[in-house]
């Protein structure tokens, strides 16, 4: 993965900071939310930080309690409980926010990195449910960007 500033996404410019500190204000939320992603600052360290669906989960939980009832956590998951956690992620968001399959990002775009755009627009997707406008800004896109102007 190349660092850069942001994705084409469907017609969309989505950027990867803007998902990044989306995530970084569920500590102010959910003061259990202990994620230091502080020394993110490229698209590649901000893909491997969300690799093992942990956060991802704990962003879920945080929105709506409970939705993710086992996370697996160490330090070094063996890949198919990072895909069991990320696979709990998306199973969360299609229940909760009656979303398709193919709506959201395949575990494997997320854990090889092989289109990680896809994350992110996910994340932006997340990030403008009706939920989530309780707790914090949206991830902007270009359409909430020229709407703001």
């Amino acid at each position: 993965m190349s660092a850069v500033k942001s994705f084409q996404c469907a017609g969309e410019e989505i950027y990867w900071k803007d998902a990044l500190n989306w995530i970084k204000d569920f500590a102010r939320i959910n003061p259990e939310f202990q994620h230091d992603l502080s020394g993110t600052d490229d698209v590649a360290q901000f893909a491997l930080a969300l690799q093992d669906g942990v956060i991802l989960c704990d962003v879920l939980n945080t929105l709506h309690p409970n939705t993710v009832a086992r996370i697996i956590r160490g330090p070094s998951l063996r890949a198919y409980q990072c895909k069991l956690n990320i696979n709990a992620f998306l199973h969360g968001c299609a229940m909760h926010f009656e979303w398709t399959a193919e709506s959201l990002f395949d575990p494997d775009e997320l854990y090889l990195g092989a289109r990680f755009e896809r994350v992110v627009q996910t994340l932006a997707k997340v990030s403008h449910a009706k939920v989530c406008l309780f707790f914090n800004q949206p991830v902007p896109t270009s359409t909430t960007l020229l709407s703001a102007s």
